[in-house]
């Protein structure tokens, strides 16, 4: 072997000696918090799944890194990522979460009943849900679809919560700082865009819901309407937003009223880091390799808004 081989050799090996072996070398492995974002069907493009890219900008600003769970991956698999995962995040988007029977739900299901288990076992695992995401926690916190309800006129419409006399005392918004709370509750920050929900009526009579939620806002559509505009779980560490943080900080398409004032940006990413600290208390590790084997890293966001989307970036596999 030539001496350059020989070198090339060496030093190939000494690197992966000291990857798998860092901490034995004194260097840091990385080992913070890793969010699982699960995908939808894309409907740009038949036979495609996505995850808007918005959210996962969201998570990292906070200092989390993301790795997509594929909706119609093995539950195994799925399963053994939880694992390594720190955290949980449900986007919004579109998916028929009615469909209890679909590939959808029952991953849904799958996660939900893991993340329940390690939390039973003291094995913390937090919770986010937004828009869909809000509305799946609903559904399967009751393991009933028709918590839901239909004909909302809310998309398109930022609003100030209507803050209920728990917020004050609760996780999210108990130890928040004073302008986050007098903004959230004075300024039309909070971005909606659904036309689906939980009225608040039903949040209140439906045992199941109420046994597990509280909750910290309402608001009304156009209409009228009230609906439920977060919640935090009274026993597990879950938490739901009908309205969109993420869009404030990255949404910004011309079709949309969304808020991105200096305070809708605040009070996004005190959200993000509200939830991504929630995250950092997992003890779950995702060891480096296969880390950079599951990352969002490995893929590349698309410019969608063009093609029609509602979304200016999505991660689209086919």
């Amino acid at each position: 072997m030539s001496q350059s081989l020989w070198l090339t050799a060496c030093v190939c090996a000494c690197s992966a000696y000291a990857n798998t072996h860092a901490e034995a070398f004194g260097v840091p492995v990385p080992k913070g918090p890793v969010v699982g974002v699960l995908t939808q069907d894309y409907s740009g493009t038949a036979g495609s799944t996505y995850i808007a890219a918005s959210y996962i900008k969201y998570l990292e600003s906070a200092g989390a890194r993301v790795v997509p769970i594929h909706y119609g991956d093995d539950l195994d698999s799925i399963t053994d990522k939880m694992g390594k995962l720190s955290g949980f995040l449900f986007p919004g988007g579109g998916a028929d979460v009615r469909a209890f029977d679909g590939v959808y739900m029952k991953a849904v299901f799958h996660i939900w009943d893991t993340a329940k288990k390690f939390n039973d076992a003291g094995d913390y695992f937090p919770i986010w849900g937004t828009c869909l995401g809000f509305e799946t926690i609903a559904v399967v916190a009751a393991h009933d679809a028709s918590v839901l309800s239909g004909g909302f006129d809310s998309e398109d419409l930022p609003l100030a919560l209507n803050l209920t006399a728990a917020a004050a005392s609760s996780k999210l918004l108990g130890s928040a700082p004073a302008q986050i709370v007098s903004i959230i509750g004075t300024e039309a920050v909070t971005m909606n865009n659904h036309r689906e929900g939980v009225a608040p009526s039903m949040m209140a009579t439906n045992k199941a819901l109420s046994d597990f939620y509280t909750v910290l806002s309402t608001n009304t559509d156009r209409g009228g309407k009230p609906f439920v505009s977060t919640i935090e779980g009274k026993k597990y560490p879950v938490w739901g937003s009908q309205w969109h943080p993420e869009k404030n900080t990255f949404e910004w398409t011309d079709k949309e009223a969304i808020p991105h004032t200096y305070n809708a940006v605040i009070v996004a990413q005190y959200t993000a880091n509200f939830f991504v600290q929630e995250a950092r208390k997992s003890p779950h590790v995702y060891p480096y390799a296969d880390l950079t084997k599951d990352i969002i890293y490995n893929y590349n966001p698309v410019f969608t808004y063009p093609n029609g989307s509602g979304f200016e970036q999505c991660y689209i596999w086919k």
